[in-house]
């Protein structure tokens, strides 16, 4: 009994040495755990609007805005702008004749019971003095500047012309 006990534990001892063996030659994560991550930063981010004028004039007047390309797809009534701000910041405008809205969200909360993107966000140096001159340019305030989730910091949501949702943020130490 003991020698069948012994027996049985030497070919275990066998079956874990041939494991570790073959671990050396195999990996045990998958390619995807061991590859190095995507490391980006932000371009632009695109927008569907009705009125491409009106808008492209909104952001350039708000954010200083200039257009850095325009190009139009006539077979297919598109019309498109990509604006960028002195600091980097871009904006591609997208006008598809005929598109629409399909639902007018309240605030982002709300813009998130649907899958996609729900509002842009953006980091200020004022809070305060951005959201008042956003709101003095047309944007219409969805709500008011308040202290954020992040200690310190504080941010405020607003609409664009179209009613796209824009939230502006102020981070402590930016």
């Amino acid at each position: 009994m003991m020698s069948n006990l012994i027996k049985k534990g030497a070919g275990i001892l066998k079956v874990w040495i041939a494991m570790i063996s073959l671990s050396t030659f195999i990996p045990i994560h998958s390619s995807a755990q061991n590859s190095t991550p995507v490391v980006a930063t932000e371009n632009h981010v695109g927008l569907s609007v009705k009125n491409l004028d009106t808008e492209k004039q909104w952001y350039e007047k708000v954010f200083g805005m200039q257009e850095e390309q325009h190009f139009e797809l006539p077979k297919y009534n598109v019309r498109t702008v990509l604006l960028r701000s002195p600091n980097g910041l871009g904006m591609e405008l997208i006008e598809v004749k005929g598109a629409a809205r399909k639902r007018d969200y309240k605030n982002a909360l709300d813009a998130a019971s649907d899958l996609g993107y729900g509002h842009w966000a953006i980091v200020v140096s004022n809070l305060q003095q951005a959201y008042s001159q956003l709101v003095a340019a047309g944007a219409a305030s969805v709500s008011a500047p308040a202290p954020a989730v992040q200690a310190g910091g504080s941010f405020a949501y607003v609409k664009d012309p179209e009613g796209n949702l824009i939230e502006i943020m102020q981070v402590p130490g930016k």
